[in-house]
């Protein structure tokens, strides 16, 4: 084994733990981004009052937490001798990572953070 297949197999193995990581922290990432958005006010007055008119819905976050799933699951379970090219792993750690960004956003925008105050 030469350097350049230690060098590749460092980057995928080190890809694959971010994966991980980011599988395990995709629920908690859920629940905190529903917690912090409950403490602001627009998230008060929209629970008290009624619901805002917000972009993302239930339906949204739900889609949103299957995808990053499903793209984690594959970024960390697919072998590296099925995955033809290096760059596969690293795209579906990006998609993973930023679906689980819009999910945390989701959940802010449907609790109406982002909502203008009156």
């Amino acid at each position: 084994m030469d350097l350049a297949d230690r060098e590749t197999e460092s980057r995928d193995r080190s890809i694959r733990k971010g994966a991980a990581w980011a599988l395990a922290l995709l629920l908690p990432t859920l629940i905190a981004a529903g917690c912090l958005a409950l403490f602001t006010q627009s998230a008060a007055r929209c629970i008290t009052y009624g619901p805002c008119e917000t972009v993302a819905s239930g339906r949204v976050i739900w889609y949103l937490l299957v995808a990053s799933a499903v793209f984690g699951t594959l970024a960390v379970a697919v072998p590296s001798r099925l995955l033809a090219v290096g760059w596969v792993r690293a795209l579906l750690f990006a998609a993973q990572v930023i679906t689980q960004l819009m999910m945390a956003l989701a959940v802010f925008d449907a609790l109406g953070v982002f909502q203008p105050s009156p």
